[in-house]
């Protein structure tokens, strides 16, 4: 029963949501806002992809969706993505339409970040797409960073992603974004309080996909930080 009604919210809302998302998603490119580089890289109508970003605003859960939309329009339940994100952000009524394709975790409960990664596994091992931003928050929130030879930073990432990645063989996807922060600036308010700037210009940048098998969680770790800050410069 709960799997019908699930499916039945997916349909009536969260579908509806992913389209208007990946309608505005390449408006935006069309229309020269957001720049997306490495299309060569994407893994188009793959299952078992996992998506790890850098985390600049509140805006990446929302703007990768974009990217699988010629995917999850005509296959929605096979190819719409899954978003881990944080319960304080998007667990209110803005984020309604999308919990279907929520988890939802507390940062800094171990239970509730454990129950997430564990779901994400079953996700991923069903062939579902996942997204994550495993710096564990937004970018301008952190204290130990990473920086890359331009200049650009990423905090240190959290391991759940890499022993996602091991566990499942999934495919992994490293992303850079920028200009995110500009569109939903950050701040002592929550960001989506704000007036997006909705004409600031984004770009997302496409690394190679990853393979990992043998590695360590470490080795995992600082291979997909390596990538994720190379296509920073």
């Amino acid at each position: 029963m709960k799997k019908i009604t699930d499916a039945v919210v997916f349909l009536l809302f969260t579908y509806p949501c992913g389209v208007f998302i990946g309608i505005s998603f390449w408006l935006s490119i069309f229309l020269g806002i957001t720049k997306v580089y490495g299309w060569k890289n994407f893994p188009s109508w793959q299952v078992k992809v996992l998506v790890v970003s850098n985390n600049p605003s509140l805006l990446e859960p929302i703007i990768l969706v974009g990217l699988f939309f010629h995917q999850f329009f005509w296959r929605p339940f096979k190819y719409a993505p899954w978003n881990m994100a944080e319960k304080k952000n998007y667990g209110n009524l803005l984020f309604c339409p999308a919990r279907s394709r929520l988890i939802l975790i507390e940062r800094g409960n171990k239970y509730s970040e454990a129950r997430g990664l564990i779901r994400a596994k079953n996700i991923l091992n069903s062939g579902g797409v996942m997204i994550i931003f495993p710096e564990g928050g937004r970018t301008v929130n952190g204290e130990s960073f990473l920086a890359s030879k331009g200049g650009n930073r990423i905090r240190r990432f959290k391991s759940g992603f890499a022993r996602l990645a091991v566990e499942t063989g999934a495919t992994v996807l490293p992303i850079w974004v920028e200009g995110t922060d500009r569109v939903f600036p950050n701040g002592a308010k929550v960001s989506y309080f704000r007036f997006p700037r909705f004409w600031k210009k984004v770009v997302i940048k496409l690394g190679q996909p990853l393979h990992f098998k043998h590695e360590s969680l470490e080795e995992i770790r600082q291979t997909v930080e390596a990538a994720i800050l190379e296509l920073a410069d």
